[in-house]
């Protein structure tokens, strides 16, 4: 979006001389520490370069600081530790402000206590797969096949206590199965290991496991989200044979408690102009996600997001401090 855009559009939406389109340029040339609690060239850290290239400069200048370490813990806690001034941002995600606290005793921040949500900014549900030439051709006989018989059928992750092995041990709640969990040190080596056979399925995001689904190295038994994705149409929602089964991630912004409504307010609009731009929306369904509001309450989605998970967490007895 180019500056003129924008001006134009916070014109029109907020009335010329708004305190929040004020806000926003008060802030040009100032640099905004975007912190990303995941490595460069991750699927969050995609999200934080597609927002950040569609940011406003008349709200700030953006600049993405990688801080990996903990399952987020690391980035999280460095920005609520930040002076609450507007000029230190976090990516939050499901993984940081829901799971982390859920299973790691060592955090020690409270995402609803020490953050001020910013802005929502895209949804990004999982893809359940198995080997192309696996006899489970459904998620119905997959989960048959997992009820019939205990730890017949077994299943990927990057981890215990990623999202990716929590949405499978969601599936093996509902089908009242047991099945095994085999963690990886990485997406990509769950993956091969489907694909040979070795275990039978994983989730995962659409970004890692598209390429081999569209080359017919994978078949794609679901996707988590609660309705079918329009960049898989064939591919029916979990949901359709689990009703109510969804699994989504989400992403959003997030800053230090404390930090002034006027700055949390300029961020905001500055945020949603960037979520709104086309070319940002075209990314994200590429990537197999979808936009929502800036305006989405986030505090909401973590509290019902920590109820969900803690019960999955609690139906299968995964401890703190297991994750890996």
């Amino acid at each position: 979006m180019r500056r003129r855009d924008f001006h134009c559009w916070a014109c029109a939406v907020l009335g010329g001389s708004s305190p929040l389109l004020v806000s926003a340029q008060s802030t040009a040339g100032n640099i905004v520490r975007f912190v990303v609690p995941f490595a460069a060239g991750g699927g969050a850290d995609s999200v934080a370069r597609v927002v950040a290239q569609a940011f406003p400069k008349e709200a700030g200048n953006l600049v993405i600081d990688n801080k990996p370490g903990a399952g987020g813990s690391v980035a999280a806690s460095y920005v609520t530790t930040s002076p609450p001034d507007g000029k230190t941002i976090l990516l939050g995600s499901t993984a940081t402000l829901v799971i982390n606290p859920l299973l790691n005793s060592a955090v020690k921040y409270d995402p609803l206590k020490d953050l001020v949500p910013v802005a929502g900014l895209v949804s990004l549900p999982y893809l359940v797969v198995t080997r192309a030439s696996s006899p489970h051709t459904s998620l119905t006989a997959l989960l048959n096949a997992a009820a019939a018989e205990e730890n017949a059928v077994s299943f990927g992750s990057p981890g215990i206590g990623t999202t990716n092995h929590l949405v499978g041990m969601m599936l093996q709640s509902r089908a009242k199965a047991k099945m095994v969990h085999v963690p990886y040190k990485g997406a990509a080596a769950a993956m091969n290991d489907v694909i040979g056979g070795r275990i039978d399925f994983m989730s995962g995001d659409l970004g890692t496991l598209l390429p081999a689904v569209k080359d017919g190295r994978l078949r794609a038994l679901g996707v988590t989200s609660a309705t079918r994705m329009s960049v898989l149409p064939e591919v029916p929602a979990i949901a359709e044979t689990l009703p109510g089964f969804e699994a989504s991630a989400w992403i959003g912004i997030f800053v230090p408690k404390s930090t002034p409504k006027s700055a949390v307010d300029g961020l905001s609009v500055a945020f949603k102009s960037a979520v709104e731009n086309p070319g940002v929306r075209q990314r994200f369904v590429a990537m197999g996600g979808a936009s929502i509001s800036a305006n989405t309450d986030l505090s909401a989605l973590i509290r019902s997001d920590a109820e969900k998970w803690g019960r999955v967490i609690s139906e299968n007895q995964i401890k703190k401090d297991d994750v890996n």
